[in-house]
């Protein structure tokens, strides 16, 4: 009796497990795009060699009732002479079920570092990869979070509104439903989404201030440098800002204390560079 009631309870377990795969099979996995294009200077357009692109993967992860954003992927990438970067596909699972514990792919994120530019985040959701993907551009508004009687709503005002204006779409919805723009830019090309990413140099951003050349010098642009296995002139590079600094700044008051923080940078980033080469 003790077998038979075994076995029955292995066959309902199976059933169970093969009722959730079929229910579920459409969207068991999620598979982000391949993201590519080029890292370029703002007002010039000259492409940017050597910056870093941190990439992370983040996920939704359901545990009971709760619900955690957590990373599920990084990866370093530098940029070639050409600035072009290119970030590689990933596949997630896709199993949004909070009360048995599931996960589902959330956004991607991109910080870009480079000693003599800046760039905000970038980061892309799953529900701007998907208008992206249908060759939408410009400001567009997500209600997908509505129930359904709400969103066709909320869609059937904005459109009613936005006739009524008389005004391009982008126009009207720049300064309104906030809380609700998806803004795109971008485009696919087959199953691969085209973005340029643009950095704004120091030099131009600081213009107006004193020690505007001088570069940005993280440790953790160099730590990826190196473990990429990129190389960079440390020593030319910082006899150029030496020579800045004794050229432009030398009467300066605050040359002194300057002189001194690139002294202890070139220690430390001398440091990281060797110790990456042991």
């Amino acid at each position: 009796m003790k077998n038979r009631l075994y076995i029955l309870l292995l066959v309902t377990a199976a059933g169970q497990v093969g009722t959730l795969e079929k229910a579920y099979a459409w969207q068991m996995f999620y598979r982000t795009p391949v993201i590519e294009g080029h890292v370029v200077d703002s007002t010039t357009g000259q492409p940017i060699e050597n910056a870093v692109l941190e990439v992370k993967w983040i996920i939704n992860s359901y545990t009971g009732l709760e619900e955690h954003i957590k990373e599920a992927g990084d990866k370093i990438i530098i940029t070639d002479k050409s600035g072009r970067y290119c970030i590689p596909t990933k596949t997630f699972g896709h199993m949004p079920l909070m009360i048995i514990g599931g996960s589902q792919f959330h956004h991607i994120e991109v910080s870009v570092l480079h000693p003599y530019s800046e760039a905000g985040g970038v980061w892309w959701n799953k529900t701007e990869l998907k208008y992206l993907r249908k060759g939408y551009t410009g400001i567009y508004l997500d209600f997908s979070h509505l129930k359904k009687a709400d969103r066709e709503k909320c869609e059937i005002k904005v459109e009613d509104e936005i006739r009524l204006s008389g005004m391009k779409r982008d126009e009207y919805l720049k300064d309104r439903w906030v809380g609700y723009q998806v803004v795109l830019d971008g485009r696919y090309v087959n199953d691969t989404l085209r973005y340029d990413i643009k950095m704004v140099s120091l030099k131009e951003k600081n213009k107006e201030k004193d020690f505007c050349e001088l570069p940005i010098l993280k440790d953790s642009y160099f730590d990826a440098i190196s473990k990429m296995g990129v190389h960079l002139d440390i020593d030319a590079m910082f006899k150029n800002i030496y020579k800045t600094l004794n050229e432009k700044y030398a009467l300066h008051p605050e040359y002194s204390k300057v002189t001194q923080y690139i002294k202890e940078r070139e220690i430390k980033i001398t440091k990281i560079i060797s110790d990456e080469k042991k």
